[in-house]
């Protein structure tokens, strides 16, 4: 994996205000330990967490934690809720906070009912990923059957005639059939650096700090370049954060050509 270190749609999407960020601590974990937590009525359409871990034991020492994944949940009784999985540092004890920030969508699509396991993928197209960051929230089918839950992972790929696209799939990861709309988001493009190229299956990333003073939101995204030899495809892996604003973020090539991409970043 290439690693950088950081010293500092077709028709043009709406730039989402945020609401928050809401915080909330998930206690202390253990070194690799994994906690599963959600944030209930969220009402939002779309949200984005950022974490901060500060050792327990040391206070010299850093401490790394992994975001791994998020989700959302519509329960039976319609309460709307944000799930996501955090794995603690390698070494250390780590005091977990989660800030949170809410967003509003400017569309809407519909994915049809999704049998558990089952997934539903699309694109935009001329997504201009140089200038705004997509989000999409999930708005799942209130169903007695039991809660719907969806999970949705992202790609970026830019086409060798320069078409710049967002790929974006919805996986049922619940136990009961349900149909779900999905909420469209996009904030604005804040801090751009190149991180190099990979191999189809390789990793690209960068590490540092993200945004000025007060952040306490960083958003992920990423410009592919545009290859003669074929499109090329990036995919955002599980985010680790440890102070404030400072992230390590990783990509991997999950197109079939080697190229280079750019990460793109907002922060609020």
């Amino acid at each position: 994996m290439a690693l950088t270190t950081l010293t500092a749609v077709t028709v043009a999407p709406e730039v989402a205000a945020a609401a928050g960020p809401y915080s909330f601590s998930m206690g202390v974990f253990e070194p690799r330990q994994l906690k599963t937590t959600h944030w209930n009525n969220a009402n939002s359409d779309a949200y984005a967490p950022t974490l901060e871990a500060v050792v327990v034991d040391d206070p010299d020492a850093h401490c790394w934690v992994t975001l791994l994944r998020t989700w959302y949940v519509r329960q039976p009784s319609g309460e709307k809720e944000f799930y996501l999985t955090v794995q603690g540092d390698t070494q250390d004890r780590c005091q977990v906070r989660v800030y949170l920030a809410g967003f509003t969508k400017y569309r809407e699509s519909s994915i049809g009912v999704l049998a558990p396991g089952q997934s539903w993928r699309s694109h935009w197209n001329n997504a201009h990923t140089d200038q705004v960051i997509y989000l999409v929230g999930v708005l799942g089918e209130q169903t007695a059957a039991g809660a719907c839950a969806v999970e949705v992972t992202t790609r970026y790929r830019t086409n060798p005639d320069g078409e710049n696209e967002f790929d974006y799939e919805a996986v049922n990861v619940g136990s009961v059939a349900c149909s779900a709309k999905l909420l469209h988001v996009s904030v604005p493009v804040t801090e751009s650096h190149y991180v190099g190229g990979a191999p189809p299956g390789g990793y690209v990333g960068v590490q540092g700090t993200i945004g000025p003073d007060g952040t306490r939101i960083v958003v992920v995204g990423a410009v592919p370049q545009t290859d003669p030899d074929g499109p090329c495809e990036f995919s955002p892996e599980p985010m680790e954060f440890f102070e404030l604003g400072a992230v390590s973020a990783d990509f991997r090539n999950t197109g079939s050509v080697s190229c280079w991409m750019t990460a793109t970043f907002a922060t609020m």
